[in-house]
């Protein structure tokens, strides 16, 4: 929570570099997004990461999705969020126990641990 509301609060934020040469800029809603996107798609994990460790991870387990919602895109969704009926989740992420309401459509965003998202919302931070 402290890193989405310093970024929400428009501060600058440093990165680190880790033993694998890999660098990331989180210091804005976009890179945050863009940083799990990369991951995603260039299938890179952290060398401290063992082989056996499932990574990166779209649906965590103990996460609820109801049949009806609509997931697209990039997604993180994490251990024991909800996702109502008829949702729709366009490149955004859920932190754990994260709710999406049902009808609710979001593209680019991220959910904070314990918060629910409702409405029609883009690019925002809940």
């Amino acid at each position: 929570p402290t890193l989405i509301d310093a970024i929400a609060a428009g501060r600058k934020l440093g990165g680190v570099v880790v033993n694998d040469g890999k660098w990331f800029n989180i210091g804005s809603v976009e890179g945050y997004l863009e940083v799990h996107q990369t991951i995603a798609k260039r299938d890179w994990r952290p060398a401290y990461l063992a082989e056996t460790n499932e990574w990166p991870v779209s649906i965590a387990p103990g996460a609820r999705i109801d049949s009806t919602a609509n997931l697209s895109g990039f997604y993180c969704v994490g251990t024991q969020c909800r996702i109502g009926e008829r949702a729709q989740l366009t490149n955004s992420i859920l932190w754990p126990g994260a709710r999406v309401a049902p009808a609710s459509q979001l593209r680019n965003c991220i959910v904070r641990v314990g918060k629910v998202a409702e409405g029609k919302l883009e690019d925002a931070i809940v």
